[in-house]
């Protein structure tokens, strides 16, 4: 998810997993003496159930908020001497706003569950076994969201599922505290319906672009406008996030700039003149030229004009071939509608084609 923001580097990676950590960690500082004090902390176990999951809808907007973030922190930062620093702060300023609500209220129930068995004399065999369930549901948890929820429901449909059944869990566990104390069962009902109010309104108002998400704007710094190409398949796999798109039936001319990521489809000819910078697979179906400077191509290129010479590849220009890309490319897009057997055309190795 922050990976589309963020980048997939290892130290993005870090972030991430610090700021989940760090969550969970003030979680359970913030919970450690309201424990003891509760009145009813089984009551107090399902409220916090609750607002894990409207947290976890609430980072969906926040999310894309993110993307408009990324672009000022990769374009107007100041360079020199721990410039890199100052950008990872700030990168990991964007996790926290994301991921620590959530966070922090998952790092408060454990406390309170193994606070809530000692109390009730259970004894302490009875915290092995919270610690080992909770072991065992995160492994099986995220290796069914990861390898099979993802691709079947979306990015989206992923979180508003895990937060739906937070609140439900939640609401269910409001319900069964009532019913022990002998006190009334309606303000968890009223609770379920004003959180199920959340959830649609999140599913129906928050839209998730895939022309924002694959827009790489951690690496670009730019967001691109919408209109400027025809999206042929889009999805969420198990390790990467794939979309095709047709930018254009006309020819294409970049003046000064450009950038993207994935496989670009370009029906007419394309014509880069300087700056123009794509990490994927490029098939043209017309002409493919390039002009200026600073054209940069990581991954590879497929065009009418196979035998690329020196008339077409003007300027510095550089297409390095990327066998890893072509692989994702191929792997990832069966299940394309439009793809047909290409019988007259390979692929062509460039490498480092300057004048």
């Amino acid at each position: 998810m922050l990976s589309l923001v963020l980048g997939s580097a290892t130290h993005s990676f870090e972030l991430m997993l610090s700021a989940f950590i760090l969550g969970l960690a003030l979680g359970a500082w913030a919970i450690r003496r309201r424990v003891d004090r509760a009145p009813n902390p089984v009551r107090l176990l399902g409220k916090i159930q609750v607002a894990m999951g409207l947290a976890a809808l609430a980072s969906l907007p926040l999310y894309l908020t993110t993307f408009w973030v990324m672009p000022s922190l990769v374009t107007d930062l100041p360079g020199g001497p721990g410039a890199y620093a100052w950008f990872n702060l700030s990168k990991y300023g964007l996790c926290l706003v994301v991921m620590l609500p959530a966070t922090v209220l998952a790092g408060m129930t454990l406390p309170v569950i193994t606070g809530t068995l000692l109390h009730s004399g259970y004894g302490e065999r009875s915290i092995g076994r919270v610690y080992g369930i909770n072991t065992i549901g995160s492994v099986v948890g995220a290796a069914l969201a990861g390898l099979l929820a993802l691709p079947l429901l979306g990015l989206k449909g992923l979180v508003v599922a895990g937060a739906a059944l937070d609140i439900a869990l939640g609401v269910w566990v409001l319900d069964r505290a009532a019913a022990w104390a002998g006190t009334s069962r309606r303000p968890a009902g009223v609770l379920a319906l004003g959180a199920g109010a959340a959830t649609v309104a999140v599913m129906l108002g928050v839209v998730l672009e895939p022309a924002l998400l694959t827009s790489g704007v951690f690496r670009h710094g730019r967001i691109p406008e919408s209109g400027d190409s025809e999206l042929l398949f889009y999805r969420h796999g198990r390790t990467a996030t794939v979309a095709v798109q047709v930018y254009a039936s006309d020819p294409v001319v970049t003046k000064g700039g450009g950038m993207g990521q994935g496989i670009l489809l370009v029906e007419g000819d394309l014509d880069l003149r300087g700056g123009f910078l794509f990490y994927g697979s490029i098939i043209v179906q017309g002409n493919f030229e390039t002009q200026g400077n600073g054209n940069r191509i990581i991954g590879a290129v497929m065009a009418s004009n196979g035998l690329l010479d020196d008339q077409s590849i003007a300027g510095g220009s550089e297409i390095t071939y990327s066998k890893c890309t072509i692989q994702r490319a191929i792997l990832n897009n069966s299940s394309l509608s439009r793809a047909r057997p290409l019988e007259l055309r390979s692929w062509v190795d460039l490498s480092a084609v300057t004048n």
